[in-house]
Formats: C-alpha cells, structure tokens, sequence
C-alpha cells in the first residue's frame, strides 16, 4: 500500500511538473498520503493478527506478529503500550527488545532483555539476544556469560554452539571453536555444518 500511494503521488509529479514554490506543499502531502497507508498497513497485521489468535494477547499479540513481519517501528508501537498495560509479563519486554533491535536501540533493547531476565530467569531466549548484541560490540567475555547461561537452559540449541564458537575463534581459541561447531553440526544447525565442510572436518560427523 505504500508503495502504491507513493507511485500514485509520484505520477502525479511526473505528469504535471511542480513550480518551486508548490514543492513544499507535495513534500507535505506526500508525508500525509504515505503516512496514511502506513496506518492501513499496520491495520491489515492487527486484522490478522487478530484473526489467528482470537483476540489473544492484544497489543502483545499484535506487537510480536509486526516485529514477525518486518515492520518493527508498528510493531514497537504496540510492545510499549503492551508494556504499559502488562509490565510484569517478561514476553512483552523480551518482544520489546527484539523490536528496539531492529530499529537500531541496542542500549534500550540490553535493558528490556535484562528486565525479561528479572521477571523469568529461566528465559533462555533473553541470554540469546543479549549474547549476539555483545558478540558484536566484541564484548566477547560479556557474551560468553550469557551464552553459556543459555545453553545451561537449552543444550540443545544449535545457534548458541554456533555463536559461542564464533567467540572461541575470535580469541584465538580453534579448539574450542571447532568442538562448538562440531555439536551445532550435530545438532543440525547447517550453518555449523557448512563451516566444519569449509575447513574439511566434516568426516566426523
């Protein structure tokens, strides 16, 4: 709808050529008419949203399928109203991260995943995220803290195996790198796979 109100807007420019001086009248009318398919936008999510979880968790709800669908500024939208009416629920900060994330807050989402953290400790999902924001600040101490936490919930996560090793081999450490690509491998996470095949130890597995 978007794309369509700003090809409509931009045909009319094209056809009709705008003087100098009624630039900053299509600027603005252009704003309004984007602005307004983006609210039809978000209103089709909510509709379907609402439609596949009969109502469900409202704004949480509605707020975790936008991030789901790539529209991350609705979707925070809806995660802070949800954390407004629910901010005992670690779900809803934990979703309020991922969606801060996306938009490029990584200092605001550390505090919502700490705060999922608080609420439920047992959260795995929370140590994930806020391993890969520190892997990529190279924080790598900081991320292995949380990594392990993780994999002490979930053994069974081929990702964190994979990430944790990515540490390992960012400090020099390729024994342990491998041993984590090995059970990532193992755990049918083929990016692993793909890896231990780039550096021909794939006749372990």
């Amino acid at each position: 709808m978007i794309c369509v109100a700003a090809i409509a807007a931009g045909g009319i420019l094209l056809a009709f050529g705008p003087r100098s001086d009624e630039m900053g009248w299509f600027r603005t009318d252009l704003t309004r008419i984007v602005q307004r398919a983006e609210e039809k936008v978000t209103q089709f999510f909510v509709a379907i949203t609402t439609n596949r979880e009969g109502g469900g968790d409202g704004h949480l709800g509605r707020g975790r399928t936008l991030v789901q669908q790539g529209a991350y500024d609705a979707g925070l939208r809806e995660l802070e109203q949800a954390v407004t009416a629910a901010p005992d629920r670690y779900e809803v900060h934990f979703w309020r991260g991922r969606a801060l994330v996306k938009t490029g807050r990584e200092d605001d989402a550390i505090a919502a995943f700490e705060t999922a953290i608080e609420l439920n400790p047992d959260y795995s999902y929370a140590y994930d995220n806020l391993g890969w924001i520190y892997f990529h600040r190279q924080e790598y101490q900081t991320s292995l803290t949380y990594l392990n936490r993780s994999l002490s919930l979930r053994p069974d996560n081929g990702w964190v195996y994979y990430q944790r090793g990515r540490i390992y081999f960012a400090l020099g450490e390729q024994g342990k790198a491998f041993q984590d690509a090995e059970a990532a491998c193992r755990l049918d996470f083929q990016l692993a796979c793909q890896v231990l095949k780039r550096y021909g130890r794939e006749s372990d597995f």
